[in-house]
């Protein structure tokens, strides 16, 4: 059975045209840009035994990025890579959060925004009513801080069902130990040992990737009963990242593609993401999260929208 990792690469092949095959440095946002291990560390997805990955440095790497035809400029003070700025693109976008590093700064930097017509809070909330009504993927990132209550006020303003893969997991798991007569507390006790070793069992393995695959229909099914081209945003998703090798990888694969074919459910998908660093590659408890087209697979909830998301939720 494919296990869907990458092959070892060739060891000798050339740092630009790994960087052009692997699509590295596709979609790097100006307003937070790419540290210099992040972009290596996505070739090394792809290409886990490139010898020429080792020791490379800024300037190494910007002439390879050069050359595979993704010219991005090297920020010494913010030791990030960004696109290099585009002729009359309009000043805010090339903003970026690093400078902005008080709570102060970032609401007179919207101030400033809203005077001259660009506030980002209503630029972000424009952008997902676009995909709510587009449909395909989405990863939404912010502070594992800011988590509580967003999914319920995201699915309240942009008419998205919901589901918490914390609970339907589990129910699924329970069911097929009903079904096969197994004792839930014998998969708990094997869930433990998984804890414990870092080793998951073949049964327990087994029943995992099993439930995943009666959760992939849940989600299905709850979309469905929303009504045609409804978006579903997964929250609590913390077991496909713990089960990721057994069932978890493929659900949400599953669901990905699903969502980017148009013909397809669901019409929309959408993966709530606490991390630590929202701005860096999303990411599920350390498991990368693919995301195809970054301007338009991925956005940041900062601050600022989430506040007044919140403060939306609670108008009578």
């Amino acid at each position: 059975m494919p296990t869907g990792r990458p092959q070892p690469a060739t060891l000798d092949l050339g740092l630009s045209r790994a960087l052009r095959i692997s699509q590295a440095a596709a979609g790097v946002r100006p307003e937070s840009g790419i540290p210099l291990e992040d972009l290596l560390s996505r070739v090394r997805a792809r290409f886990p035994g490139l010898a020429v990955l080792d020791e490379t440095t800024y300037v190494e790497l910007s002439e390879a990025l050069a050359e595979a035809g993704f010219p991005l400029d090297w920020d010494t003070e913010r030791r990030r890579f960004f696109p290099k700025a585009e002729e009359g693109r309009s000043s805010w976008l090339a903003l970026s959060s690093s400078v902005l590093t008080s709570t102060s700064s970032l609401y007179a930097a919207a101030q400033g925004r809203i005077a001259e017509g660009r506030d980002p809070r209503e630029v972000l909330s424009a952008r997902l009513t676009e995909s709510r009504r587009l449909g395909g993927f989405l990863a939404l990132t912010l502070k594992g801080p800011d988590l509580p209550g967003v999914a319920d006020a995201l699915a309240a303003r942009y008419d998205t069902a919901t589901v918490s893969l914390s609970a339907v997991f589990p129910d699924a798991l329970r069911e097929l130990a009903e079904e096969q007569s197994v004792r839930w507390q014998a998969l708990l006790k094997a869930d433990a040992k998984f804890t414990a070793t870092g080793t998951l069992g073949a049964a327990l393995a087994s029943y995992t990737r099993l439930a995943a695959e009666r959760v992939r229909q849940r989600v299905v099914d709850v979309v469905e009963g929303a009504g045609p081209r409804s978006v579903v945003l997964l929250h609590e998703a913390g077991l496909i990242a713990r089960y990721w090798d057994a069932g978890g990888r493929e659900l949400l694969a599953g669901l990905q593609q699903a969502a980017r074919r148009p013909a397809d459910t669901p019409h929309g998908l959408w993966l709530l993401l606490p991390t630590e660093d929202p701005r860096a590659t999303p990411t599920l408890d350390g498991r990368t999260v693919e995301v195809v087209d970054r301007a338009t697979e991925w956005e940041v909830l900062n601050g600022l929208f989430l506040k007044d998301l919140r403060s939306a939720a609670v108008e009578p």
